[in-house]
């Protein structure tokens, strides 16, 4: 297999790892408006070009999140557009983004999972879990724009997995090696 798949897999979760530290700091918390789409596309494009070669599980990440993260981002960007287009109550828009990030967060954490038999790295990478319950248990209890912060705590386990991720993409390998 070739190793095409590591690089943009190291640098979308540098960039979702740096993203989360910006997130972590409420006053640069603004600044991963504009990383989390790259660090999304870079990411999603490691996980084709593995799916490609060795692991079909992980085109279900790369699709997933090519198509579920511009929702996501809109969501936060132009939330009048997705409440007036699905016909859904503007305080809901939120939770309707949260609940697309589960979704797609969910099949890259399945990923992990396989992946720990090439490095045990993604076994920590599986921290994440504990973010995307906490994040599906605020939306449940009808979270709203104005209390975005409650999310705070799901920020730390993200991080972590992300970090893991990062270091454990560069010691993928090929299984014949």
């Amino acid at each position: 297999m070739s190793d095409r798949h590591r690089i943009p897999l190291f640098i979308g979760f540098l960039i979702t790892m740096i993203n989360q530290v910006f997130l972590a700091s409420m006053f640069l918390a603004m600044v991963s408006v504009y990383i989390y789409p790259l660090g999304c596309i870079v990411r999603a494009i490691g996980w084709l070009i593995l799916g490609a070669k060795d692991r079909a599980s992980a085109i279900a990440s790369g699709l997933a999140i090519l198509f579920l993260f511009p929702h996501v981002y809109l969501c936060f960007l132009k939330p009048e557009l997705i409440w007036r287009t699905l016909s859904i109550d503007k305080s809901k828009v939120v939770g309707f983004a949260l609940i697309l990030w589960s979704i797609y967060s969910t099949i890259e954490l399945v990923n992990y999972i396989l992946l720990a038999s090439y490095t045990r790295l993604f076994y920590v990478s599986t921290v994440s879990a504990i973010s995307i319950v906490y994040v599906i248990a605020k939306v449940l209890t009808t979270i709203k724009l104005e209390n975005l912060g409650e999310l705070y705590p799901a920020v730390f386990p993200l991080l972590i997995s992300a970090l893991a991720s990062c270091i454990g993409s560069l010691k993928i390998h090929n299984r014949n090696d």
